[in-house]
């Protein structure tokens, strides 16, 4: 039996593999790039708490400095009162920007955790092609359902591509081209053996019974 012509050389099979899981891997650091960008900043902000932190302790009076002072020597060193005392409403001056530091970090720490929590871009648009069973759909379009369905990710049209192919790759996802415009479906998930089973044992009933 002569071979198709038109059947794919194992190198073209293999060509797209890798061209499929090379786009996968440049998604893939891209979103580590952006994560690592958000611990820098977080990092940078540690850093310049911890030098605030620093002179704050250093403008300390050490006890040495405290039992050198007039006050001290004649047992009456005053005690110092916090400026909202004085005022009855207004916090001290070091008080803002510790009170600002610790809200930025909760702040800081929850976008983290939410981030974190996060399912990937692959499963995202997976689930919006699961609403479209059958109805073929472009890279514009999952990235608009996206944005509107989750509105705090924003991902480029480039990064949604390559989640989509990343589905391709794995089998998940199906590709067409349309009109000159490439489009997705969601695969239909393979029969199981039991459902195969039963199909076959119902076809066997149905030509056991006589006409």
């Amino acid at each position: 039996m002569a071979a198709n012509p038109d059947s794919p050389r194992i190198e073209t099979l293999y060509a797209r593999q890798f061209a499929a899981d090379l786009e996968t891997n440049r998604a893939a650091q891209e979103e580590t790039i952006t994560l690592i960008a958000s611990q820098q900043k977080r990092l940078e902000q540690l850093k310049r708490d911890e030098e605030w932190l620093l002179r704050m302790q250093k403008s300390l009076p050490t006890p040495h400095q405290a039992a050198d002072t007039p006050d001290a020597a004649e047992g009456e060193a005053p005690v110092p009162q916090p400026r909202q005392e004085e005022t009855g409403d207004a916090p001290s001056e070091q008080a803002q920007p510790a009170a600002k530091k610790a809200a930025a970090k909760k702040t800081t720490a929850k976008r983290t955790t939410a981030k974190n929590n996060e399912p990937p871009l692959r499963e995202l648009v997976e689930d919006i092609l699961r609403h479209h069973t059958g109805e073929p759909r472009m890279v514009s379009e999952v990235r608009e359902e996206l944005i509107a369905a989750h509105p705090d990710r924003s991902p480029s049209p480039q990064l949604v591509r390559n989640a989509l192919e990343a589905g391709v790759a794995k089998g998940r996802v199906e590709r067409a081209t349309q009109q000159g415009s490439v489009m997705y479906t969601l695969a239909k998930p393979a029969a199981s053996a039991d459902d195969k089973a039963g199909a076959g044992a119902e076809e066997a009933e149905k030509a056991a019974v006589p006409a």
